[in-house]
């Protein structure tokens, strides 16, 4: 009788042992997701307007799509920190800075432009720097989840990106995988910008469209006496519109082309190949013709490079020298481009949204 009432005892004890140990286990779940706010998985697909997180195929609808450029994938800032757990009202756009600062999560600092990225105040280097496309940020999806937390695959033959918290397993997302490839489209994904022009640049400069132009009227544009005594003086210049590119550009002189101009309330986007390695000067034409703001040439590195020029670095000085505030470009009807040799191209702007 002892005997059996022992047994009995340590059956019931063996199956308590079991139920604490289970339910230390979903503790420690509930408090990694609701203190560490880090989702057990996140899911991106290259050319998909929605994400998944912790398995679920119910994605979440983004009103942009991820895409590679250079070898890597690029997510929308909002999107992306919303889904490794960053919250709007902690994520900062000062452009061309971004910031995450979620309570409970290094703080982390990327640019526009600059390949570098900072979590808690430690800088590391990149590959790739964040890109600005139609008026919208997108950032390089490994680094940044690797700076909030989290470790990251890319699956090659479904074209995901796989996150989940470091330290842990990498989580079973076959079930979504399966869902996606039901809902990817059957065609390539359309890149948000074209790549660079292929060529040696000799090679574009020859095929772009012909300058076509006549002396700067100065009689039209009210210029900033510098720019009208040196900057501009002599030059030609050539009205077009963002559509008068075409396929091969404007030649500029026999050593830049401009190939393509893109405005956006955040900088204008411009590609342009340059013996010089140079890109051009850019001014932009204030309501009445004004023209005060200016940027020097910028410096590419390389023969062809889409670049972007933001408003924050394109000054004007008033009648005491004193400096402006920063151009706001839905307010300006015109941008000027001006390349070596006197060749100046005057853009209507797209966004130009008038008084």
């Amino acid at each position: 009788m002892f005997k059996r009432v022992t047994a009995v005892l340590l059956l019931i004890a063996f199956v308590l042992s079991l139920s604490l140990t289970a339910f230390a286990n979903t503790e420690q779940v509930d408090v990694y997701d609701k203190e560490k706010n880090l989702t057990r998985s996140v899911v991106f697909s290259i050319g998909l307007d929605e994400y998944f997180v912790d398995g679920n195929t119910n994605g979440i609808k983004m009103d942009a799509k991820p895409f590679i450029e250079n070898g890597r994938t690029f997510v929308p800032v909002r999107y992306l920190g919303n889904a490794l757990g960053v919250t709007d009202e902690f994520i900062g756009w000062e452009s061309p800075k971004v910031t995450f600062k979620e309570p409970g999560f290094p703080k982390v600092e990327l640019s526009v432009g600059k390949k570098e990225i900072k979590s808690d105040g430690t800088a590391k280097s990149m590959d790739t720097a964040p890109l600005l496309r139609s008026g919208r940020t997108y950032l390089p999806a490994r680094f940044v989840a690797e700076a909030l937390g989290y470790e990251v695959d890319w699956d090659a033959d479904n074209k995901v990106v796989v996150c989940w918290p470091a330290g842990t397993d990498k989580p079973d997302v076959s079930n979504v995988v399966d869902h996606i490839k039901g809902e990817q489209p059957k065609e390539e994904p359309k890149p948000i910008q074209p790549g660079l022009p292929k060529g040696d640049p000799d090679e574009l400069i020859a095929k772009a469209k012909p300058f076509d132009g006549k002396p700067f009227d100065f009689g039209k544009y009210d210029v900033y006496d510098l720019y009208k005594n040196r900057n501009l003086k002599g030059a030609d210049a050539m009205h077009v519109t963002v559509n008068d590119f075409g396929a091969n550009g404007i030649r500029l002189g026999d050593r830049t082309v401009i190939h393509s101009v893109e405005v956006t309330p955040e900088g204008i986007i411009t590609t342009t190949t340059s013996l010089g390695n140079m890109g051009p000067e850019t001014y932009l034409v204030e309501e009445g013709n004004l023209v005060r703001y200016h940027i020097q040439p910028a410096l590419m590195g390389q023969p062809t490079k889409t670049y972007l020029t933001e408003p924050q670095y394109i000054y004007a000085l008033d009648s005491n020298d004193n400096r402006l505030s920063q151009p706001d470009l839905t307010k300006m009807p015109q941008i000027i481009l001006k390349a070596p040799g006197g060749y100046a191209l005057i853009i209507d702007n797209p966004i130009y949204k008038g008084n």
